[in-house]
């Protein structure tokens, strides 16, 4: 792509993309509080188009790096803001289903990402597949346009009920907007100071108003503290239990069974990855978030184990058939539940504030792995993938001890498991 440059400029290339997603995903919580869900992703696609007309049709490679910067700004705001917009557009029995596109939107563009080098491997083709974003922010901003309703959530902690009830007649009918409105809408029991804190009012809610997201006493106030230590542990895992490292190396695992072409092996994870993702939603409906979290993690952690002893005893299918079984653990569940599970957890009013922090953490630990894992492996050799068993271990203890169930429950019901742990003397 760019001739004579150094490793060290290729890093910055690289992780200038990762650091714009932190940035992104930092920020984009405030911006949706104060303009909306639906305005904040149509503002995103500026820099969608920005990224993308940068790295297309520069030849210098720090531009190119400012380029990969701004395409992840969008790619941090829009992973931060779409979870947080399906939570609140969906009903509670459909938000595992309908979260889950997200992240298989995510696969897929790269099962499509990787199978277009192959088409386009010729001198400055990668510009073509640089350039195609500003199609795709193209088309949703004309259709997002006439096709998305802005989030009733969001009106009604503005205080606009009757643009809220209208978006709920589009979204559920009009017989069903009442239904619709108690999953919103908390019930007040005034003998209980602490369900009277209102995640909505005729008035709206102060903190999404003012748009400046929560403040440090809001953040970490008692009804915040478990939600804030349950989103921001999901979306580590998701990233520290090390799926990057499959998809950043496949190519030095498929090596052992004569697969040369890293192009192909890139694909064949990509295909693994994708298609238990297209099922995670109603695998999750089916047995709830919960048990099927801990199922990857479990999952995760044992193909884990099994990649160690594959390589130390050097037998390399076993290593690929155990790194497709650790892809699958990932992508049955953890991969893309973590979104749901993480804007489910959060009342309505901290939800944009929250979700972004999460979202940071989960591109910070993406960062982590993305610099550290090369050095990892040199250090450790065939004995790699043991701090991901570990730490895919922990993951489990910690999703037993502190993630509450989600599926089917509003975030009014959501709220009142969390008080109920309180009232047990829990945090």
């Amino acid at each position: 792509m760019f001739s004579g440059h150094s490793k060290a400029q290729w890093t910055v290339v690289v992780n200038a993309w990762v650091v714009g997603g932190m940035l992104g995903a930092l920020l984009v919580g405030k911006v949706s509080d104060r303009v909306g869900r639906k305005r904040a992703l149509m503002y995103n696609c500026g820099f969608i188009i920005a990224g993308a007309v940068i790295q297309a049709a520069v030849s210098d490679i720090w531009a190119f790096a400012f380029g990969r910067f701004l395409a992840g700004i969008a790619s941090g705001a829009s992973t931060g803001c779409v979870g947080t917009y399906v939570n609140e557009i969906a009903p509670p029995h459909l938000r595992s289903k309908l979260g889950i596109g997200l992240q298989g939107g995510i696969n897929l563009g790269i099962v499509l990402v990787d199978t277009t080098h192959f088409y386009l491997g010729f001198h400055d083709g990668w510009r073509i597949i640089a350039g195609f974003p500003i199609v795709l922010a193209g088309i949703f901003l004309v259709c997002g346009q006439f096709i998305m309703v802005e989030s009733p959530v969001w009106l009604m902690l503005h205080g606009h009920r009757k643009e809220a009830e209208k978006v709920l007649v589009q979204l559920y009918g009009e017989e069903n907007v009442t239904t619709a409105l108690s999953w919103i809408k908390p019930k007040k029991e005034p003998v209980d100071v602490e369900k009277q804190e209102p995640c909505w009012s005729e008035v709206g809610h102060e903190t999404v108003i003012k748009g400046k997201g929560l403040t440090w006493a809001e953040l970490f106030a008692v009804e915040m503290r478990r939600p804030l230590v349950v989103g921001m542990g999901l979306a580590c895992m998701q990233k520290l239990t090390g799926i990057n490292s499959i998809f950043y190396y496949s190519s030095s695992l498929f090596g052992g069974v004569g697969v040369a072409d890293g192009r192909v092996c890139n694909i064949i994870v990509a295909i693994v990855n994708l298609v238990p993702t297209l099922c995670s939603g109603m695998v999750a409906a089916r047995f709830g978030n919960r048990p099927m979290i801990l199922f990857s993690t479990v999952g995760m952690c044992l193909s884990s184990i099994g990649i160690t002893l594959s390589l130390a005893y050097d037998a390399p299918k076993a290593t690929v058939a155990l790194a497709a079984a650790f892809v699958f653990s990932f992508a049955i569940c953890l991969g893309p539940i973590m979104f749901v599970v993480v804007a489910a957890v959060v009342p309505d009013h901290a939800r944009g504030s929250v979700v972004s922090i999460g979202i940071f953490v989960a591109w910070a630990a993406n960062l982590v792995v993305g610099i550290g894992y090369p050095y990892l492996a040199t250090a450790l050799e065939t004995y790699k993938y043991v701090p991901f068993a570990v730490i895919s271990g922990l993951s489990t203890i910690f999703v037993y001890y502190l993630v509450p169930e989600t599926s089917n429950l509003t975030t009014v019901e959501i709220q009142e498991v969390f008080r109920k742990i309180r009232g047990n003397g829990r945090f």
